[in-house]
């Protein structure tokens, strides 16, 4: 799946979010995968327990992509007559290159930092990967 995750990466260089998510699709990734029904939260792609976000966006939507990833690994015993959360082993958010969107040396300084260990309990894993966005 590494291989698959990489190649969507390099791919990405060229693609927009809709032609991201195809290409996601071609390798058997669910797309636009739930979260919770009714908020329109979900995941660029998923499959076995990981969740992919395409982020071009700026630092703040890679810090709710996070959030977006916790998700899925927190007990849910309370909500499971209402929601039916997917669960995540491991989040990938693969950030553009261009300047002003989220930054992978600023996602791994602030993942790092043990900050969001402290507000958000982050405890799943996230892979950071960067891509061109040009």
């Amino acid at each position: 799946m590494l291989e698959e995750i990489e190649e969507m990466a390099n791919a990405t260089k060229e693609l927009k979010d809709k032609q991201s998510k195809n290409m996601a699709r071609q390798y058997n990734w669910e797309t636009e995968k739930t979260i919770i029904g009714g908020y329109d939260w979900s995941y660029d792609a998923y499959r076995n327990g990981i969740a992919i976000e395409f982020e071009r966006g700026h630092q703040t939507k890679a810090r709710w992509n996070w959030m977006k990833f916790e998700l899925g690994t927190k007990d849910k015993s309370s909500l499971m007559e209402i929601v039916d959360f997917p669960e995540v082993d491991v989040g990938v958010l693969l950030v553009t290159r261009e300047s002003g969107g989220a930054n992978i040396d600023r996602c791994r300084k602030e993942l790092e930092s043990g900050v969001f260990d402290t507000l958000l309990d982050i405890e799943v894993p996230i892979l950071v990967g960067e891509f061109d966005d040009t």
